[in-house]
């Protein structure tokens, strides 16, 4: 009607108690209870979420890289045969773990963002709002250095094992 202003009808529905499912922030958009419940889940469970799977990955990458010690541990006595220093082996693993994690994270941030932004277009559609995907960019940046670090971490163990197997008890195992 004339003379009520937008701010005022915003006030007087939300101080009525009429409940809309929706609610506004401080910038005016309307966020459906669907968006507000998937938001108050929050930091919480996904930090939770994140700890779990980084343990998951780094329990399996090590796991992978005590197996290729096991099965190219004549090789890597090969390698100390031919001149090879503890140290030289040790870092030789070190790489590799540097590599398959360095491969995790080119290929998990593709797909990763890919899957992320077409779910949440899905999601979004769903609900009726606007979809309008963003990438945290900084937890993307902490994620793939907190993956490098873990592939690097789970190779010390197995190289530290593989660079103390005297050249010899490597050969002989064939």
């Amino acid at each position: 009607r004339e003379g009520v202003s937008a701010a005022a009808l915003q006030r007087a529905i939300r101080t009525s108690g009429v409940g809309t499912g929706s609610s506004d922030d401080a910038y005016g958009v309307i966020r459906p209870s669907e968006v507000r419940t998937a938001t108050a889940a929050g930091v919480d469970t996904q930090v939770l979420l994140c700890g779990l799977l980084a343990v998951a990955a780094g329990l399996s990458m090590l796991l992978t890289l005590v197996a290729v010690v096991r099965r190219r541990r004549s090789e890597l006595a090969l390698y100390r045969i031919l001149g090879f220093t503890p140290s030289q082996v040790r870092r030789t693993l070190l790489a590799q773990g540097a590599l398959v994690a360095s491969v995790g994270i080119v290929l998990g941030l593709t797909f990763g963002i890919a899957a992320g932004r077409t779910l949440w277009r899905l999601f979004a559609i769903r609900l009726g709002v606007v979809p309008d995907p963003s990438q945290p960019v900084l937890g993307l940046a902490v994620a793939a250095m907190a993956t490098l670090l873990i592939g690097l971490l789970s190779a010390v163990g197995p190289a530290i094992a593989a660079s103390r197997v005297p050249p010899a008890a490597g050969i002989r195992s064939e």
